[in-house]
């Protein structure tokens, strides 16, 4: 729920910031996509590299492989899986079904999510997620993508 919560915030204040910097009317719903898009893409960076490094630090000092306390992966993988879209566009079924494929291919570990689990250290803790993250988004993108069709014809 971290990653959801994170990613509402952020896309939210991307929207407000860009809002209040420019006349509403010259902003185009493009400019705003891409402006929430770069603050989110930003920010899965920086959670990610920052993850890897925490989640290393965390597996030293616990001296255990892919410790539990460690939860910044499922965090940045959940924020990937969001990226479907731009914040006016999601509604409660499209953050709630980013939400339930993240965790499903999370737990499913579809190839080749499970072998990245044994890359060296926090990479491996992270580079998992973030690949069920991607899953989740594409698929997340698909689903959007067809509900809106169905919709509008």
């Amino acid at each position: 729920m971290v990653g959801v919560l994170l990613y509402l915030l952020i896309s939210n204040f991307g929207h407000q910031l860009l809002f209040a910097r420019a006349d509403r009317s010259t902003i185009g719903g493009a400019q705003l996509w891409m402006f929430e898009m770069t603050l989110l893409l930003v920010a899965v960076f920086l959670v990610t590299l920052i993850g890897i490094w925490a989640a290393s630090r965390s597996e030293k000092l616990s001296r255990k492989k892919d410790p539990s306390i460690v939860v910044i992966d499922e965090v940045a993988g959940q924020m990937i899986a969001l990226l479907s879209g731009p914040l006016w566009l999601h509604t409660w079924w499209s953050l709630l079904s980013g939400f339930l494929l993240f965790r499903l291919f999370d737990i499913w570990k579809p190839y080749p999510i499970r072998r990245l689990e044994a890359l060296e250290s926090g990479l491996g803790i992270m580079a998992d997620d973030v690949l069920a993250g991607a899953y989740a988004l594409i698929v997340n993108s698909v689903f959007i993508s067809v509900v809106l069709f169905w919709t509008t014809h």
